[in-house]
């Protein structure tokens, strides 16, 4: 059990609400330019904050190499906000309807995955001075290749007709899929990485997102 995790959940909720907030700020402009209804940008960017503490709780079961409470984790984060919004799409077909149920499909995963690290942390928190700023370091990078990756998706709803807009975005996700599904093995990679386990964790990690890209690629084939 770690002090630490205590505070990284309660900086990863602060991190959370600044990031609910500056979303919130700029949802003019993006009900603006994306054509989006005012209310479904709103819940999205209340999603923000149990995806934001989420991330934590991921990071929390990473780092302590607990790979049942991590997989856990992003099992009930990704069903939960997944189940959510396709059951709110089948019975409504409606955009804010589904943002609705990625909300709570977020805060349900949260709830979950909060249950499942809670064995991992302990109180009194311990403190992290300088937090803030190696987070913000280590993310610019993170934030500058979403922010890359996104943008096609982004012009193309600014400036295609609703359904080619619609149908790009289907062939986004399935990109997206590509490009993240190796994550999980970085994800449980990535302690190992930084101790005498290194030279062999790299040597199976490569293989195993080799494995990955050869049976992606044949599933799309056909």
């Amino acid at each position: 059990r770690s002090r630490a995790g205590t505070a990284t959940l309660e900086h990863a909720a602060v991190a959370g609400v600044a990031v609910t907030v500056a979303a919130l700020v700029v949802t003019p402009l993006a009900v603006r330019l994306l054509h989006l209804p005012v209310l479904a940008t709103i819940l999205v960017a209340a999603s923000l904050v149990p995806v934001t503490v989420v991330g934590a709780a991921q990071g929390i079961a990473q780092g302590r190499e607990h790979p049942g409470a991590l997989t856990g984790v992003y099992l009930a984060v990704g069903l939960t906000k997944s189940v959510a919004a396709a059951v709110a799409i089948v019975l409504t077909a409606d955009v804010t309807a589904a943002t609705a149920g990625l909300a709570v499909g977020s805060l349900a995963g949260l709830l979950i995955g909060l249950l499942l690290v809670r064995r991992l942390v302990e109180r009194p928190r311990l403190h992290l001075p300088g937090f803030f700023h190696e987070t913000a370091h280590a993310s610019h990078a993170l934030l500058a290749l979403f922010a890359l990756t996104s943008l096609d998706l982004l012009l193309a709803r600014h400036f295609l007709p609703r359904d080619e807009s619609g149908l790009y975005a289907v062939g986004n996700v399935v990109t997206k899929v590509a490009f993240w599904l190796p994550q999980a093995v970085v994800v449980v990679a990535f302690p190992r990485l930084a101790d005498g386990r290194r030279a062999r964790t790299l040597l199976l990690g490569a293989g195993a997102c080799l494995g990955i890209g050869v049976v992606f690629t044949i599933c799309c084939a056909a």
